[in-house]
């Protein structure tokens, strides 16, 4: 082979440096705006936080045309901890789509009462828990008495082989398929639609976390008459935030967060502050 002219080693040298560079040093050719993990969030000056379009109270609801709730201010204060500023992008129509914004990188981070499930975790990270619920259910009185037939309460939730109902979306369709494997399981796009049904008896049971159910007989004492609640002291839901898989600086920065800072609430703090906006 001929050996290369000096003109053409000098090409040859110079082309073997610029592939180098790049390869040895790829973050500074990156904007603010392509960054991952924390790096990225500080760079740009502002944490995009996901939550779904409808509003859950008191966990995020727009009143009086702004954005507000204990999530909303959860973000608030981990912005400002920061030192940037929140965006909430809720485009999102369920639970489940506000995982697939975090898993596609269109957001830093899900903060909006979002349960940590091993299905999720399988293309997002989940921080530690910031709240922990215990699972629970409200029956059509009339309904279960039928099925129970002087059976014990819960020996025929444990064995439930009847039609319930849960919110599409959520993670308690995941539950629901694990813990009632003999149920018959209905989905339904909105919570008055499933109370609609259960009232009917077109449903035995509504399954989702025991504040849901608590807010219900709080914002109607007379539903208590041909409905009952049941929690499930066994089962718990434990809440934490969604970030992708591309960030763990900043999932070790919100478990610290969260231990030092946050803290982790049960549903008693939720209901207080529930109450407080329902005056």
């Amino acid at each position: 082979m001929r050996a290369l002219d000096r003109h053409s080693r000098c090409l040859l040298i110079a082309l073997l440096a610029c592939v180098l560079a790049a390869a040895a040093a790829p973050a500074r050719a990156q904007g603010p705006e392509r960054q991952a993990d924390l790096a990225g969030v500080l760079a740009r000056k502002e944490l995009r936080v996901a939550l779904p379009a409808y509003d859950v109270p008191p966990f995020f609801y727009v009143r009086d045309g702004v954005l507000q709730g204990m999530d909303v201010e959860l973000a608030q204060n981990l912005a400002g901890e920061l030192g940037v500023r929140p965006v909430f992008d809720r485009r999102a129509k369920t639970f489940n789509a506000v995982v697939d914004v975090i898993a596609a990188h269109e957001a830093d981070v899900a903060i909006c009462k979002l349960s940590r499930t091993l299905l999720r975790a399988r293309v997002v990270q989940f921080s530690r828990p910031y709240l922990v619920l215990k699972h629970a259910l409200v029956v059509n009185r009339v309904r279960f008495a039928e099925i129970a037939r002087g059976r014990d309460a819960a020996d025929v939730i444990r064995d439930l082989k009847a039609p319930i109902g849960v919110m599409g979306g959520t993670a308690y369709v995941d539950f629901a398929h694990r813990y009632f494997p003999g149920a018959t399981l209905n989905e339904f796009s909105s919570w008055d639609e499933l109370i609609a049904a259960l009232r009917a008896g077109r449903i035995v049971a509504g399954y989702r976390d025991e504040v849901e159910i608590k807010k219900l007989i709080r914002d109607d004492p007379s539903v208590s008459l041909t409905l009952r609640t049941v929690t499930l002291n066994d089962l718990v839901d434990t809440i934490g935030m969604a970030l992708p898989l591309s960030s763990p600086h900043f999932a070790a920065f919100l478990d610290m967060y969260i231990a030092e800072k946050a803290g982790t609430k049960g549903a008693k703090d939720v209901l207080v502050r529930y109450d407080k906006l329902a005056r």
